[in-house]
């Protein structure tokens, strides 16, 4: 039997904020909790039929620990500090940034409580990611930029997330347009809203206490009729702060044309997608998942899509197949094709959380 430790794998969500560089700073407290994942050696797994005793379906008396939301990161007094020169030691080319600010919200415009944070291109080869701040009830954030050294970058990456489920990843990038005197005020940040999965096989399971996850077959209808299909010991989701349950309860999805994209990963996009899935909570996959996503142009069998996902917190590329993620950036992953009426068949899907497909 070969076991595989999920906090291996989530060392980038305990050291990293994930941003594939050579030096990074803080990151993303609290959101994995320690779990032992079980390869599919068959003499080994437990039979799914004798569930280990801490793995409960829903709907039968059992609830998970909800952990209370952080407490928010207190505001800054006064933004005038951080309003200050150029250092002389930051060229001309580079942004040069102290505070950036912004209010996280949903489609409603009602603030959202979550996570903020940034990463600092400070060179093409290092990336300086900063500890993350937690927003006020109303949404509102600021993030001071600190060593003195991430305030001076070739451009600067956003990402945010909801401490509830229901909202996909935000990512958005600035350049040095973005900053007046230092500052770079974000404004109002709609997360994209998800919808809950329609069907669940078998019911989800839930668990607090670092269980050692058996092999089980799990599939999800998605809310506009695509399935997605995964070994349940396979699944590496983000825990947010709101909820303890190692499940796959929460998955919900959206899509959406390319013009509904937010604006940070439409501008990144390497092409105009014909359509695009946004998902949540994020999850990885340690050996990939298989998608059937819906035929939304009724396409013949064999028409070909190129895939794309964006890289997450801890995108794990698929054993073999070469191809490396980063956070916040599209990358093809395959090419999949109509094989069934009404699916475009993606093999091999490293992660859950944007995915966009071009027809060719």
């Amino acid at each position: 039997m070969r076991l595989i430790k999920a906090t291996t794998v989530m060392a980038f969500l305990t050291a990293l904020f994930a941003c594939p560089a050579e030096e990074q700073i803080q990151t993303d407290a609290g959101i994995s909790p320690p779990v032992e994942m079980i390869d599919d050696d068959e003499d080994d797994v437990p039979d799914t039929n004798e569930r280990d005793p801490r793995l409960d379906p829903r709907g039968e008396d059992f609830e998970c620990d909800d952990y209370s939301i952080p407490e928010a990161t207190p505001d800054i007094l006064s933004e005038d500090e951080f309003s200050i020169s150029r250092s002389n030691s930051c060229p001309e080319t580079n942004g040069f940034a102290t505070l950036f600010k912004g209010r996280l919200i949903d489609s409603g415009g009602v603030g959202v409580e979550g996570s903020a944070a940034i990463c600092s291109d400070v060179s093409p080869d290092n990336t300086l990611c900063l500890r993350p701040v937690f927003s006020q009830k109303d949404g509102h954030f600021q993030i001071a930029i600190s060593p003195d050294e991430a305030r001076c970058a070739m451009g600067f990456k956003f990402r945010a997330y909801g401490f509830q489920y229901g909202h996909a990843v935000y990512y958005d990038y600035l350049t040095n347009d973005d900053i007046v005197d230092g500052i770079v005020d974000l404004g109002d940040i709609t997360l994209t809203s998800l919808t809950a999965a329609t069907e669940q096989t078998p019911p989800p399971f839930h668990t607090t206490d670092e269980p050692i996850v058996p092999s089980l077959d799990v599939e999800v209808t998605l809310a506009d009729g695509s399935e997605l299909s995964f070994d349940y010991a396979d699944m590496l989701p983000l825990i947010l702060p709101s909820q303890s349950c190692w499940s796959y309860s929460a998955l919900s999805s959206t899509a959406m044309s390319f013009d509904e994209l937010p604006s940070g990963l439409k501008e990144t996009a390497p092409v105009e997608f014909d359509r695009v899935w946004a998902f949540g909570p994020e999850v990885d996959f340690l050996r990939g998942a298989q998608l059937k996503l819906q035929n939304f142009e009724n396409a013949n069998n064999g028409t070909p899509y190129n895939v794309y996902v964006v890289g997450g917190l801890a995108v794990t590329p698929i054993p073999g197949s070469g191809k490396e993620f980063e956070e916040g950036k599209w990358t093809l992953i395959e090419t999949a094709a109509v094989v069934e009426p009404g699916y475009i068949n993606v093999d091999e899907l490293p992660a859950l959380t944007w995915i966009g497909v071009k027809r060719l």
